[in-house]
């Protein structure tokens, strides 16, 4: 989905900036949406996980899930 800085919006007025990854950022949006409807509530979060990870490659979006990541907080290590 192309978006345009000229398009018009249904009532007339102009459309959002353009800004950078904003195609990205839609199929990330769309694939979230997708998860949630076809899901639902209630699942535990790995499930919800899974789901996306696999909307996100059919859009050929690469993702890796639950890398490292080290946190800092005042100079010393809270969580890894």
């Amino acid at each position: 989905m192309k978006f345009d800085n000229d398009a018009k919006t249904a009532k007339g007025h102009q459309a959002l900036e353009v800004y950078p990854e904003q195609e990205l950022t839609h199929k990330i949006l769309e694939a979230a949406f997708a998860v949630r409807n076809a899901l639902g509530a209630g699942f535990l979060e790995k499930v919800y996980e899974n789901a996306l990870a696999l909307e996100l490659r059919a859009k050929g979006i690469a993702c890796r899930q639950q890398l490292p990541l080290q946190v800092r907080y005042k100079d010393a290590v809270v969580g890894d």
